[in-house]
């Protein structure tokens, strides 16, 4: 009994196959080695870095209490992974390594800066790996150029990231100064306002003055008290000599005088010791904020002085001894054990397609 060409085992048609197969895997393989062997070698160079805490660059923390990181968050990790892929970074290494030449792009073509761009980035790769540090990595044809293109690449993010930090410290080291400018002027209508209450209650210090006015009118009463006992006494003797008793009436007008200026000034006093005080506190509060404020501008230049880094470098990116890629045994075997599956399984579709246009 004939068998039916549907019912053919698959083994028995690839077997029958085996020729055609053969050949184009063979074929495949062959090829495959050219091409890979035809291919360019590429080298890649790796630098590694830590990425510097914000706290660093922050003058309350340095300047202060508070237990500063020397490393960063994963925010800054995130904030120079940002500047490392950005195109102001992709553009200055275009710039700095003439990469329109060494690709051989025209720049005059249409959307060359950002074909140019495609290709560099498919070469660049910034990742961090599992110790929070950055692996920055470049490849290319020319090893030497591998390197310099990453170490650059990891110095313009340092400098991108001090700019930064820089361009911050600038801005609050002038909205410290343009603080400091308004409490001078501030400072200096306060004492003008000071100096003519003192002037308008005869006020100069308000401790002291209040102590030595109450003594002296103190003083004074008791003089007074004492020298109208002494006039009574006086007049009370008619064997007084009427010019005792006309000196003693003199000193209790005088004493009486006394009294009365001292009264005054202490009612003036008085009318104007609560408002030179209340100035007073505002001017003392005024200069101690005037001197934080100073204290803290001193602490922002200290900080922009030192120049503090963005990065910490643990490795630099060296010369690669080994290709990266292409990988040729791997292409080979890839290309081969494809071309064997698409060759067994157009002998099937073949086959089905044979039958079933024969059954029809």
């Amino acid at each position: 009994m004939e068998q039916d060409p549907m019912l053919i085992p698959l083994g028995t048609l690839l077997w029958q196959k085996k020729r055609m197969i053969l050949f184009l895997t063979g074929l495949a393989a062959a090829g495959s080695v050219i091409i890979s062997l035809l291919l360019p070698n590429y080298y890649k160079a790796t630098t590694t870095f830590y990425v510097a805490s914000t706290d660093v660059t922050q003058p309350y923390k340095l300047f202060g209490a508070s237990e500063i990181s020397y490393f960063g968050t994963t925010e800054d990790i995130d904030r120079v992974l940002t500047f490392a892929n950005s195109n102001q970074l992709v553009d200055h290494l275009i710039d700095s390594f003439q990469l329109f030449d060494h690709y051989e792009i025209d720049p005059n073509q249409p959307k060359a800066h950002f074909k140019l761009r495609k290709i560099f980035l498919k070469h660049y790769e910034v990742i961090k790996n599992k110790f929070n540090a950055v692996d920055l990595s470049f490849e290319d044809k020319d090893r030497e150029f591998a390197a310099q293109v990453a170490n650059a690449a990891r110095d313009q993010i340092d400098a991108l990231s001090q700019r930064l930090t820089r361009e911050n410290l600038q801005q609050q080291s002038q909205i410290v100064r343009n603080t400091i400018n308004e409490k001078n002027r501030e400072l200096t209508t306060l004492n003008d306002s000071l100096l003519r209450l003192r002037q308008q209650y005869g006020i100069f210090n308000t401790l002291s003055q209040s102590e030595a006015l109450t003594s002296e009118r103190t003083s004074a009463s008791s003089l007074l008290a004492k020298e109208q006992a002494r006039v009574k006494l006086l007049e009370s003797n008619p064997d007084i000599a009427p010019d005792t008793l006309m000196l003693a009436k003199a000193a209790v007008a005088g004493y009486r005088a006394q009294v009365q200026a001292l009264d005054g000034q202490i009612n003036t006093f008085n009318a104007g010791v609560s408002q030179t005080m209340a100035m007073d506190d505002y001017v003392e509060k005024v200069q101690n904020q005037l001197g934080y404020d100073r204290i803290r501008l001193e602490q922002i230049q200290s900080v922009l002085n030192a120049e503090t880094p963005g990065i910490y470098v643990v490795e630099r990116a060296e010369i690669p001894l080994e290709k990266s890629k292409p990988k040729r045994s791997i292409l080979v075997i890839a290309a081969t054990l494809l071309t064997f599956l698409l060759a067994a399984l157009g002998s099937i579709l073949h086959h089905q397609l044979k039958t079933y246009l024969r059954n029809l």
